[in-house]
């Protein structure tokens, strides 16, 4: 049964942690886009410090609750009001804790993004108007602005377009995650709070719906990245043209 604590304790907890860190990851890309090597030692040292501290939460959780769910809800003369006491006491404030860093970290990616985009729509604003062949001198850099690219040389109505576009898509994304996150996580320790608050220990479809949405905890490592892959636009477009290479060579071996 420790073992089995352990392991499952391990999992959810890595799964929350590895929310924070790919948040925290995407934020430093976005705030230091150009600092590659830098987001690679991150990167690893995230990935190590996550399963670190999901090994030690894991612990902590067996300490107070040597037994699994699986074991009081097959002995239901076992139930008692410590049954969730390693839910309530550790595994609630730390999911409380890592959902504030997720939703501080991609509000301000949100953030950045705005900043961003208004940033290069004043640049580009106030840059000189060139005609070509006309003869006049733009040596002078100083006067140029900082952030260069093809949007600059879009009318006003298109950067405006641009900008809502980019904007939406970073919230979308940003939704997706927290949504998630509330969605796999929060229904199993408010249905513990449930029962401890109105006291149903003895209760048998409250103790189903904590089995299945305990259950449920786990599913988000495999739903998890299909719903970030099917967020972003260079994924779907990969995906379609591998879907689509495999369906020209399916059906080019029906007229062979």
């Amino acid at each position: 049964m420790d073992m089995q604590l352990f392991v499952h304790t391990m999992s959810i907890s890595g799964q929350i942690l590895s929310f924070v860190s790919v948040g925290y990851e995407r934020y430093h890309t976005v705030s230091n886009p150009f600092d590659k090597e830098k987001v690679r030692r991150l990167t690893h040292m995230l990935v190590i410090s996550c399963w670190i501290i999901a090994a030690t939460i894991a612990l902590l959780e067996i300490q107070l609750a040597p037994d699994t769910i699986g074991y009081h809800f097959c002995n239901v003369s076992h139930r008692s009001s410590s049954t969730h006491s390693g839910v309530i006491y550790i595994m609630l404030p730390f999911g409380t804790s890592c959902f504030v860093l997720v939703a501080f970290f991609y509000g301000r990616i949100v953030w950045l993004v705005r900043k961003h985009c208004k940033n290069v729509n004043t640049a580009c604003r106030k840059m000189p108007i060139v005609n070509a062949g006309n003869g006049t001198d733009i040596s002078n850099g100083s006067e140029l602005p900082s952030i260069y690219g093809e949007v600059c040389v879009l009318d006003t109505k298109n950067r405006e377009r641009g900008k809502r576009r980019i904007e939406a898509e970073t919230a979308k994304k940003s939704f997706f995650v927290i949504v998630s996150f509330i969605a796999f996580t929060l229904p199993y320790p408010s249905m513990v709070l449930i029962e401890r608050m109105f006291h149903l220990n003895h209760n048998r479809l409250i103790y189903e719906l904590q089995y299945c949405f305990n259950i449920m905890s786990l599913l988000s490592a495999g739903l998890n990245p299909l719903v970030y892959g099917l967020a972003n636009q260079q994924f779907r477009n990969a995906f379609r043209k591998i879907c689509h290479r495999y369906y020209r060579r399916y059906k080019s071996r029906d007229y062979l």
